[in-house]
């Protein structure tokens, strides 16, 4: 009993722990979740980035020799 005589301070310590182990067993499921999400927004950013590298591939100037000069046309003189 405490000092006051009419708090059961066992029951109380029992009500405790059971509160904080579901506190924590709850933190640990959120946890997880957001675990879980950040590494689908991880693969999803993974994807990304490998199809806008193929984009610029496609897109992008490929390395072509230049073309031949043509010869500037011959004007006539009048």
């Amino acid at each position: 009993m405490s000092g006051l005589g009419y708090y059961d301070e066992q029951k109380i310590e029992t009500i405790v722990r059971k509160y904080t182990k579901t506190q924590f067993d709850d933190a640990a499921k959120r946890d997880r979740a957001m675990i879980e999400a950040m590494g689908g927004v991880a693969a999803a950013l993974k994807e990304l980035t490998t199809e806008i590298k193929a984009l610029r591939a496609d897109l992008g100037p490929q390395k072509l020799e230049k073309p031949a000069k043509l010869a500037a046309p011959k004007t006539q003189k009048a």
